[in-house]
């Protein structure tokens, strides 16, 4: 389950830069997604919450960052296994008002 989930994650990741390509956005320096929790000791299911980290070679757009952090919240937020209100999002409030 874990590979799988690996590689459904890497899809997820790779769809994401590309849509932020779409609308003229790249990353200005090299980058790692690393998994982090049950992901990086390999004991993942497919109802384990999904931890990871983005590592940087340098701070120069972290907003590029936040924003392919904020689509990958997103596309796991679709699966529908969490709720819109727990992720404590001030642009979203509206929804659940």
């Amino acid at each position: 389950i874990t590979h799988q989930m690996k590689e459904y994650i890497a899809t997820m990741t790779k769809e994401s830069v590309e849509e932020l390509k779409q609308v003229g956005r790249e990353p200005l320096c090299a980058y790692a997604l690393i998994g982090l929790g049950s992901l990086a000791r390999e004991e993942m299911t497919p109802y384990s919450d999904f931890e990871f980290a983005i590592i940087v070679e340098n701070e120069k757009d972290t907003q590029y960052f936040r924003d392919l952090t904020i689509l990958l919240h997103l596309k796991m937020l679709n699966l529908g296994e969490t709720i819109l209100p727990s992720l404590d999002l001030p642009g979203l409030s509206w929804i659940y008002d």
